[in-house]
């Protein structure tokens, strides 16, 4: 069963003899500088293996944003979405683009400081960005239908939770999942301008080599316990397993087991049941909006279901006891990919 608690972040992602150090860890991770260790992955890996994506999202009272941006050296992607959450939600923007990599979508080495993530191509341009010396995140899409100006700052939430794992299949993977920044700016849809003053926002980072095929199922949310501390979520099944479980409550992190995620798989509009292998949670999940992909390439496919909606249930926290959840913005995610 995972602990309750988490080490400090690593100062470097390499130890001095040049091994990653392995585990997962509270607070941001280092730059992802593997120096001699991509080495030894030989020149293929380095070109046609290693990946990097970025994975942001913003939640108000009603409506959900997310977008992805996606580098895998031979090729690129994004999407970016607008849903309406709760009763009566809906879908209300989704534009997803294929692009050139290296000139058309990059996405850095620096989770933090120095976060450089952009994806340009004739349906959409996406920047996700954090200037050295500044402590938020810079958010800019623009499509015809969808346009987000919006800082997600770092400061006034909680600390990220950071792993160095290699799950079967895979020599390295990191990832940095944040969560409950605080919002500003606005979105226009369909040329009608909302602002999003008083939302939150979280992010996903990752970088690695994955296994040649990978899949995984994760859910991710945004919002408050019934009693009104901030609350949140990432788990997954699969892929990194365990190490990037965790709940987010009341400023502090608490680690889970790995995900259990149950849903009827020709209709991902069905409600969805969640629980953690060691008891910890057990949720709900209710989609009002789907954004799903398929591409199959020969080589390269993908699969990816993710509907976004609201969570329900509980969390039982050392210390903190029973925690509930009514009605938090998320998204739910099926995805396997062939690269």
């Amino acid at each position: 069963m995972p602990s309750s608690c988490l080490p400090p972040s690593p100062p470097s992602l390499l130890d001095p003899h040049g091994e990653p150090a392995w585990g997962a860890y509270v607070g941001p991770l280092p730059p992802i500088l593997l120096g001699s260790f991509a080495r030894r992955q030989g020149f293929a890996a380095e070109n046609t293996r290693r990946k990097r994506w970025i994975y942001a999202a913003i939640a108000t009272e009603r409506i959900l944003l997310g977008m992805a941006i996606t580098d895998l050296r031979y090729a690129a992607h994004a999407f970016l979405f607008a849903a309406e959450i709760g009763p009566g939600g809906r879908m209300l923007a989704d534009v997803s683009a294929l692009g050139v990599p290296r000139v058309g979508c990059q996405v850095g080495d620096f989770p933090e400081e120095g976060c450089d993530a952009w994806f340009r191509s004739t349906r959409a341009s996406l920047f996700f960005r954090r200037p050295r010396g500044s402590s938020a995140y810079e958010l800019i899409a623009i499509t015809p239908e969808l346009r987000v100006y919006a800082t997600l700052d770092t400061v006034g939430s909680p600390a990220p939770l950071a792993a160095i794992l290699r799950p079967e299949g895979s020599p390295l993977m990191v990832t940095e999942k944040r969560v409950l920044m605080p919002v500003r700016g606005a979105f226009d849809l369909h040329g009608q301008r909302y602002w999003l003053d008083g939302a939150v926002g979280g992010m996903d980072y990752s970088q690695g080599y994955p296994p040649r095929e990978t899949t995984w199922r994760w859910g991710f949310f945004l919002g408050k316990s019934v009693d009104g501390h901030p609350l949140a979520m990432n788990l997954v099944q699969g892929f990194n397993g365990y190490p990037e479980c965790v709940v987010w409550f009341d400023g502090c992190s608490f680690p889970l087991g790995e995900g259990r995620f149950s849903f009827h798989e020709t209709n991902p509009l069905d409600p969805w049941s969640i629980q953690t292998d060691d008891g910890a949670a057990s949720l709900s999940f209710e989609p009002c909006a789907l954004h799903q992909e398929a591409h199959d390439l020969g080589p390269i496919a993908t699969r990816f279901l993710q509907p976004i909606g609201v969570y329900r249930g509980h969390f039982d926290i050392p210390g903190r006891g029973r925690v509930l959840v009514d009605g938090a913005p998320g998204v739910a995610e099926d995805q396997y990919v062939r690269w």
